[in-house]
């Protein structure tokens, strides 16, 4: 039996995070067994239907500055219970039918203050490849150390469709290296592009990156990320925590360390 790991990228708007909502960047998503994927999609296309929403993109979901404006906007008129339950009832089908979320996010500004500006100015050089390159490792091993898979299990990878062709590329690039540097057992299996209004798991994914930055992004400017509500806890049951790689001043100081020595290797790769 094969597992899937459908993942979104957030706070990407801007590869030097002075645009709001991209202080903090990253990729996340849930990963789940191929045949419990399919039961969730019927139970999430059941909530958005009874709510008649058509796709659940969270960043139009929480605009409430011109969203309200909108008259073509979905979620207009609603009363907050309504939207609370909502939110709600998706988490709660996204946990139920998923082994485990994860996420790799970096603080944006502190990333260009600390990486060299010999890495960053390479001309195959992505703002955030190291970002990328965290997220595969870390799921690779969580995958060798969680789960107990049959011989030739494999997991497929899904992100959402990107109009920038750079992203996509870097995507290709680092898993092929991942897979060729740290997967001997040939865990890593294909790597596909799919529209987020189509392929209902990569809106759980947007749904469960979007909220890892939020409260990164807190994190960031020093404000407290304990929260007692209800789309938190349903996000994160008990026994079910959500993983968050975060590369903050003190891992990017290591990241850059590590950088510095391997140049000569990165510049003959």
């Amino acid at each position: 039996m094969n597992i899937v790991f459908y993942t979104d990228e957030t706070g990407t708007h801007s590869p030097v995070g002075n645009q709001q909502g991209a202080e903090v960047a990253g990729i996340a998503g849930y990963l789940s067994w191929a045949d419990d994927w399919s039961v969730f999609c019927e139970q999430w296309k059941q909530v958005l239907n009874k709510y008649g929403i058509k796709a659940f993109h969270f960043s139009e979901f929480a605009n409430l500055k011109n969203g309200p404006q909108n008259k073509n906007w979905p979620y207009r008129d609603w009363p907050n219970s309504r939207r609370d339950d909502f939110l709600n009832s998706l988490a709660a089908v996204a946990t139920t039918h998923t082994l485990f979320s994860f996420g790799c996010f970096f603080n944006v500004v502190q990333y260009h203050q600390i990486i060299p500006a010999w890495y960053q100015q390479r001309p195959d050089h992505h703002p955030y490849d190291l970002c990328i390159n965290g997220f595969f490792v870390e799921v690779l091993t969580g995958i060798g150390t969680c789960l107990l898979l049959p011989r030739d299990a494999q997991c497929a990878f899904f992100f959402d469709q990107s109009n920038d062709p750079k992203w996509q590329q870097s995507i290709h690039v680092i898993f092929n290296g991942v897979k060729s540097l740290r997967d001997p057992d040939h865990r890593m299996g294909a790597l596909t592009f799919a529209d987020m209004r189509h392929t209902l798991p990569l809106q759980a994914a947007d749904m469960v990156a979007y909220r890892m930055r939020q409260v990164l992004t807190k994190k960031c400017r020093g404000q407290n990320t304990v929260s007692n509500n209800a789309f938190d806890a349903a996000l994160a049951p008990e026994g079910k925590k959500l993983h968050i790689l975060y590369y903050e001043e003190e891992q990017l100081k290591i990241l850059a360390a590590d950088l510095e020595r391997d140049k000569a290797i990165i510049f003959h790769s």
